[in-house]
């Protein structure tokens, strides 16, 4: 396959804004959209080889996953082994055993579903899993399972309708990308099916320099501006609370594939192809992946704010991991000698090379990775991160009866029998709403022993009529309030949520709803939420001898979020449960509860004793 200097400029316009948007540098809020144009680029040269092989009657899929294996093992093998070594000497118990967990993940090429099926409410924030990254290795090799075959029997059957049909293909994934942006965003950003469109694209552009095709298009000097303006614009435009991938990916991939086909000209080429865009090009698989777990452990040592310092020396950092990466690890292993091995050495090699690492991912999610002590008190606060194995969290939260996740499916998981039976004889109460409202069941049913306290809740929405969420979580919410409450009185409905702005306009309207369907209503406010998740974030202040910093860790606006919620509930004439007050004032947040349990195991649910503690300062608004 011919050289073309200008895709490796186009790696390094990949790559240092992925670095930089992980750095938390303000000017590349959308940097993340990097490894869209990954994928173009992967596609697009994957492809071409394929199609060179077939064509010369090379075509074999063995050898193909022996090139595979000597471009991405090796350094692969080095970041995991690294990881595993430094998140036994930096990490807590439950965040070593997350990281072993996705190290068998990253070695299994499954990182995307373990992400996947990892991203919830109660799940720790990205800035603690130092491979998180890796779900998009995960996606390319998914993809080159399943595409190369495909093209092959294209090409042997259907010839002439190859790049008809791979665009037919694309045009499917990218319709089921846009709709699940809006209805699962997850399972949009995480799975192959969603993102296959953006290495089709690459793949037919591939297909068409094959065919010729671009040479009609030559003229049209503009489109190698417009690619790079399209592939710019969103890192600086999007943000990590923007839509994605969906409609927003489409600029950037579409001017990844513009910049391949025509940016190797002009100024836009002759910019692409200079050494020093050439260079970081040439490390950037290596620097995509040390720069992540650097950040990650560095942040573990010195806390999660980085100065400017900080943030120009892990760059500076990373880059030098990179080069050294790629000088000393790649390239021995892309070299004629290398080359040469056999296809069964390599894929036996490479694959005895994954169960090995797999097995320690395996030793590390088992704890027996634990090469450093903590005193006591530090491991005791840390040990609340792990609060959903405790026989609390089950008696707090009822999930996968009561409270459905996302991990139970759908609607029909709800157990009516078991969580809303409506008792004649006794005042009935109902708490509805997501996670952040289920937290509460249990110490409401302590804290009230002679009524019937019944729970319907869901993660993924709030129970605000008209707002959009899972479907898992609409589908019980709007049960609720259309079919169950008509048809029977309840004397109080708790409503509970993780409250946003953008939600705001639904509150009145479903009060005033509320009012109309029960006795008493009571709006139980947000919670204080911190930038992490407490028990680590604690754990590592007390390790360090430093002061809880309440102003650096706490998310911003909740404050403001629970006047707004209040305000709307004095409107509505409903009673108010203000929890943030209840655990916050000016300057601090209580953090632990009465019987010195820590008040959140995570970013902001409470425990069962933070959730006892809110409940007693607040039981006036419980009496009938």
């Amino acid at each position: 396959m011919k050289y073309r200097p200008h895709i490796d400029g186009l790696r390094a316009i990949a790559v240092l804004p992925v670095v930089a948007f992980h750095l938390g540098i303000p000017l590349f809020s959308g940097g993340y959209v990097g490894v869209d144009v990954f994928f173009v680029i992967s596609g697009f040269l994957i492809t071409t080889i394929l199609l060179e092989d077939i064509e010369f009657g090379r075509y074999s899929l063995l050898e193909f996953y022996k090139r595979r294996m000597l471009r991405i093992l090796p350094a692969l093998s080095v970041v995991l082994i690294v990881t595993l070594v430094a998140s036994s000497f930096l990490f807590f118990e439950s965040e070593r055993i997350e990281t072993g967990k996705s190290i068998v993940a990253a070695a299994t090429f499954t990182a995307n579903f373990f992400f996947w099926n990892d991203a919830g409410y109660f799940t720790a924030p990205a800035e603690t899993k130092p491979l998180l990254h890796t779900w998009s290795l995960a996606v390319e090799e998914q993809f080159y399972i399943f595409f190369p075959p495909l093209l092959f029997v294209i090409m042997k059957f259907v010839r002439g309708y190859l790049l008809q049909v791979v665009t037919a293909l694309i045009i499917l994934s990218l319709l089921g990308c846009i709709f699940l942006t809006t209805r699962q965003q997850p399972t949009a950003f995480y799975l192959l099916p969603p993102r296959a469109w953006e290495l089709g694209l690459g793949a037919i552009l591939a297909i068409m320099v094959r065919q010729g095709r671009p040479r009609t298009l030559v003229s049209l000097r503009v489109l190698g501006p417009l690619g790079l303006a399209f592939t710019l614009a969103p890192m600086f435009l999007l943000d990590s609370s923007s839509a994605f991938p969906g409609w927003n990916a489409m600029a950037p991939v579409v001017g990844a594939a513009l910049l391949i086909g025509w940016g190797g000209d002009g100024a836009i080429g002759w910019i692409l192809s200079s050494r020093p865009f050439v260079e970081v090009g040439r490390i950037s698989y290596s620097l995509y992946l040390w720069h992540w777990p650097l950040i990650v452990f560095w942040r573990a040592f010195s806390g999660d704010d980085l100065s400017a310092t900080e943030t120009f020396a892990l760059l500076i950092s990373s880059c030098a991991l990179g080069a050294l990466s790629t000088y000393f690890v790649e390239r021995p292993f892309r070299s004629g000698r290398a080359r040469a091995w056999s296809a069964p050495r390599v894929t036996l090699g490479g694959g005895a090379t994954l169960a090995i690492l797999a097995a320690l991912g395996v030793s590390a999610a088992a704890n027996m990775t634990d090469w450093r002590t903590f005193p006591n008190e530090v491991q005791r606060i840390a040990a609340t991160a792990d609060y959903r194995s405790w026989p609390d969290y089950a008696a707090q939260f009822r999930t996968g009866s009561c409270l459905i996740g996302q991990a139970d499916g759908t609607f029909d998981s709800f157990d009516q029998e078991q969580c809303i039976k409506f008792d004649p004889d006794r005042q009935n109460v109902l708490l509805i709403g997501d996670s952040h409202a289920a937290q509460y069941w249990g110490a409401l049913k302590e804290a009230m022993p002679g009524a019937n306290v019944m729970q319907a809740t869901a993660s993924g929405c709030r129970a605000l009529i008209g707002a959009k969420g899972a479907e898992r979580c609409t589908d019980l919410r709007d049960w609720v309030f259309s079919e169950y409450l008509p048809s029977r009185r309840v004397d109080m409905v708790i409503l509970g949520g993780r409250w946003e702005e953008a939600e705001l306009e639904y509150v009145m309207p479903t009060l005033e709803a509320l009012k109309q369907l029960a006795d008493r209503v009571v709006v139980v406010g947000p919670t204080v939420e911190y930038e992490g998740v407490l028990p680590e974030l604690l754990a590592r202040s007390r390790l360090t001898g430093e002061a809880f910093d309440f102003d650096a860790l706490k998310t911003p606006g909740r404050d403001q979020l629970n006047g707004m919620m209040r305000q709307l509930a004095t409107a509505a004439g409903v009673s108010y449960v203000d929890v943030y007050g209840t655990i916050c004032d000016d300057s601090a947040c209580r953090l632990f509860a009465p019987d010195e349990v820590l008040m959140q195991f995570d970013y902001g649910h409470l425990t069962l004793s933070g959730a006892r503690y809110v409940i007693s300062e607040n039981s006036r608004y419980l009496g009938k």
